[in-house]
């Protein structure tokens, strides 16, 4: 058993041995290294303790702790070719295929760029080009497509310069307008040996062709008035309409406009669609037409009265009523004129074309007006034509319409500032009270109760919130301005009817038991109702004048209270402030009340021979000057229908004293020289000196009001704002009117062009009239009224008396028995225009001070 037991022991491992390599020898091949690094099992297990040393184990363990992996390299990866990621390995690889199977003549000639192998042809400008020279339809469809979009869009840079037979091939193609209304085929010609030998459908495309018009009206048209026509027609139209809209896109700039004008075939295409039948289909190409001529014919230098555009262009003036085609037509004219070589002048104007300006001056159209001025002021830039315009046109009114245009779309500027003097405030309890003159009293008496006291307080007060007065002084100035005539109502009644025309007003008891009405105030001037016997709807609003005149009357007497001495003056000035509704009125008052002069009795009043006075406004006379010619005038009504003032007052008898104008601060008296001028010894000088208190006097006669009826009043809002005012400090206010300016503040539009107008026609202006300058075959119809001369000068005119007989009345200078041009067509009414615009207007006003210097120097 024990035996057993040692058999079945397990016999001990062999002891590991790390392996370690000879690094002494050198390597040994493959095939020995094999041999000897094979032990078998048995030896290494016999002999193994024996080769294990201490020293081969530290070796061993030095380079396992000194072992360092190698260091990984990315894989450098290749991709598969493909159709999808290298096309062209495929495609060149079967160009290399296909090269190699070429034979030698393809392999000699395959450099050679063939159609439909790369080349991308001509730009969109050369194509568009050539394919308008072709002449076929489709070619010419698509080129004038794209001309027009290029020439609309590149207009600025696409030249005919640059394209040399474009504008050629244009011209062509636009004449083909009159193969669609006349039996023709026009061939252009550019062999000038050969001029002799043109046939009438031959155009010289050298010098051009006079005679175009004429030899298309000889053909046969084609086209009548009927509008019914096929659609090739209608397609041939269109590419001539496209191809004249190319033309007038380009021709706007300048370069394009005078590359055009050294074409005379371009001539001859404007004068042939100006002479177009009257068709609707053509109005689009004549304005196209129209618009090149305006860009291209200030470039042209020889353009004579007979040239056939010019001929065209007025005719269509004559005949045209299209608005635009006028207009352009217009500026066109003006514009041949503005560059026609010295002298500049328009010849062949007709008497019709210069009627129908004259009228559309009428037409309320700012682009028709500046049109019009344009061609009147070229017109009238020549003497000769001035006389032509004075024969043939309504010049009267062309001038007023003219003077009206001065202040065309003006803009009403007003600038104030405070007055110098120091106002003092406003008392809200009580204020001064206007008094109103006899005349004005007697036209209220015939007015009942209490319709009476109502116009009293509409005339003298005016509703205000934040003013109010006492009633006694309200009462006691009614009591004192009707009781000396009749009776009126009692005090309560008129306390009850103030708050009835006013209805704001109220009857209240104030502090201090003071009893005020709260809600009116007293007017700075009284004004006219319109309500009172002898006023008109006119006079509504208007405010009444005031006396000036000032009287002399006692004051109270200031004694030193120890010595009694007197210690101030005794009497005092004071202004006799009535108010009055017309200025006659007023100068009776003056003559009877203050200068008491003698009245003539009324059933024995000698007759005066007053023919030798005639009547003039007031303003007609200098402060107590006589006028330059003409004797002056004793005073005379303003109002129509009233008596003769030398029928009612003494004037001869006056004589006797010397009376002094006491009118505010003026010092003049009867005596002085000017009252006693040569030629006027049978006009009493207080008659003269009667006049001169007239000039004071604010004037409302009706040639006063003729004369201010053409000026701009104030608005109505701001007159009744600035009367309703209640702030205590008064402000003068200018009135300006700011007319069209430029960018450096220079007039321009139409105020402008009237005010040119106007003075080209002052500057040469004639003398005299030929053998038709009557006042009905030149200057139209002879003027009613006055007529002003700068110069003072004046003359005769013929009228009708109430006999039925003639009389002469000076008006104007008289050349050979007829009134002189000048003073018909720069009337009163003109020169009121004229003297309003320097005053008023900016920056016009020295536009028409020159109007106003040239007429001053025509009639010296």
């Amino acid at each position: 058993a024990a035996g057993n037991r040692t058999r079945g022991l397990r016999q001990a491992p062999p002891q590991r041995v790390l392996f370690q390599p000879d690094l002494s020898s050198s390597r040994p091949t493959r095939g020995a290294a094999h041999v000897s690094q094979s032990p078998t099992p048995g030896q290494q297990a016999l002999g193994s303790n024996s080769f294990v040393s201490n020293s081969s184990l530290a070796a061993a363990s030095a380079t396992l702790a000194n072992y360092e992996p190698p260091s990984s390299y990315p894989l450098t990866l290749k991709p598969v070719t493909t159709p999808a990621n290298n096309p062209d390995h495929y495609r060149n690889a079967l160009k290399r295929k296909a090269e190699a199977t070429m034979t030698p003549l393809a392999r000699k000639y395959r450099h050679i760029m063939l159609p439909g192998t790369g080349f991308i042809g001509p730009n969109i400008y050369v194509r568009a080009q050539m394919a308008l020279q072709s002449g076929v339809e489709s070619e010419e469809e698509y080129a004038l497509h794209h001309l027009v979009k290029i020439s609309h869009e590149r207009g600025d840079k696409y030249r005919f310069d640059q394209f040399p037979g474009l504008a050629e091939a244009l011209v062509k193609k636009v004449l083909q307008v009159s193969s669609l209304f006349w039996d023709i085929e026009w061939d252009i010609s550019y062999d000038d040996d050969m001029a002799d030998f043109y046939d009438d459908e031959t155009l010289n495309g050298l010098s051009g062709t006079s005679d175009a018009i004429q030899k298309l009206k000889s053909r046969l048209p084609l086209v009548t008035t009927d509008t019914v026509t096929d659609a090739r027609w209608n397609a041939n139209l269109e590419r001539v309409i496209e191809a004249g809209l190319v033309i007038r896109n380009m021709c706007l700039q300048n370069e394009n406009a005078q590359y055009l004008a050294r074409q005379p075939m371009v001539r001859d295409y404007l004068a042939i669609a100006l002479n177009l039948p009257p068709h609707p289909s053509i109005i689009e190409l004549q304005h196209y037409a129209l618009d090149t001529a305006e860009q291209i014919l200030v470039w042209v230098g020889d353009m004579g009265p007979d040239d056939a555009v010019y001929v065209s262009l007025l005719e269509l003036l004559e005949k045209s009523e299209d608005r635009g085609a006028i207009m352009t037509a217009l500026r066109t004219v003006a514009r041949i004129g503005m560059h026609l070589p010295d002298p500049k002048r328009l010849d062949g104007i007709s008497k019709e074309i210069l009627g129908r300006v004259g009228a559309w001056l009428m037409v309320d159209d700012e682009e028709m007006k500046t049109a019009c001025l344009d061609f009147l002021f070229q017109f009238t830039s020549f003497a000769d034509n001035v006389e032509i315009l004075l024969q043939n046109a309504d010049s009267e009114a062309m001038a007023r319409q003219l003077s009206r245009l001065l202040l065309f779309a003006a803009k009403e500027e007003r600038s104030g500032r405070p007055s110098t003097g120091q106002q003092p405030a406003e008392d809200k309890t009580s204020g001064f009270i206007p008094k109103l003159s006899r005349s004005v009293v007697e036209a209220l008496l015939k007015i009942d109760e209490p319709e009476r006291s109502s116009e009293w307080l509409r005339m003298c007060f005016l509703p205000s919130k934040e003013s109010e007065m006492t009633q006694i002084s309200l009462w006691q100035s009614y009591q004192s301005t009707f009781s000396p005539y009749q009776s009126h109502l009692i005090a309560g009644d008129f306390i009850k009817n103030v708050s009835t025309t006013f209805v704001g007003a109220t009857a209240q008891v104030a502090g201090q038991n003071k009893y005020v009405i709260r809600g009116i105030r007293a007017r700075k001037a009284p004004i006219d109702t319109g309500m009172l016997p002898g006023s008109g709807a006119g006079d509504k609003g208007k405010e009444m004048k005031k006396c000036c005149w000032r009287l002399t009357v006692a004051s109270e007497v200031h004694r030193d209270p120890i010595t009694g001495v007197q210690s101030g003056p005794s009497t005092r000035e004071i202004e006799c402030g009535e108010w009055f509704r017309h200025s006659n009125e007023m100068l009776k008052h003056i003559l009877k009340e203050h200068m008491q002069i003698p009245r003539k009795p009324s059933d024995d009043r000698m007759d005066m021979d007053t023919s030798s006075w005639p009547s003039r406004p007031g303003s007609a006379m200098a402060n107590g000057t006589p006028s330059a010619q003409g004797t002056p005038v004793p005073p005379s009504t303003q109002k129509p229908g009233t008596e003769n003032l030398a029928d009612v007052f003494e004037f001869a008898a006056a004589d006797k004293a010397v009376h002094r104008c006491r009118w505010a601060s003026c010092k003049r008296t009867s005596a002085d020289p000017s009252f006693a001028a040569s030629g006027t010894a049978t006009v009493p000088r207080t008659a003269l000196f009667a006049r001169h208190i007239q000039t004071h006097i604010p004037n409302n006669s009706a040639s006063d009001a003729h004369q201010s009826e053409h000026n701009v009043p104030p608005s109505a809002t701001s007159t009744a704002a600035a009367t309703q005012s209640s702030l205590p400090h008064k402000s003068i206010e200018k009135i300006t009117f700011r007319t069209f300016e430029d960018e450096k503040g220079d007039a321009a539009g139409v105020p402008l062009g009237a005010a040119l107008v106007l003075r080209n026609i002052a500057k040469f202006m004639p003398k005299a009239l030929g053998q038709n300058g009557t006042a009905e075959g030149i200057l139209g119809q002879s003027s009613s009224s006055k007529s002003l001369s700068l110069n003072g000068g004046e003359g005769k005119k013929s009228q009708m008396d109430k006999h039925g007989d003639h009389e002469e009345e000076e008006v104007g200078e008289e050349v050979g028995g007829v009134v002189g041009p000048m003073e018909r067509i720069f009337d009163e009414e003109v020169l009121t225009r004229l003297f309003f615009a320097l005053t008023h207007g900016r920056p016009i006003g020295g536009y028409v001070g020159s109007v106003l210097r040239s007429i001053a120097r025509s009639s010296s």
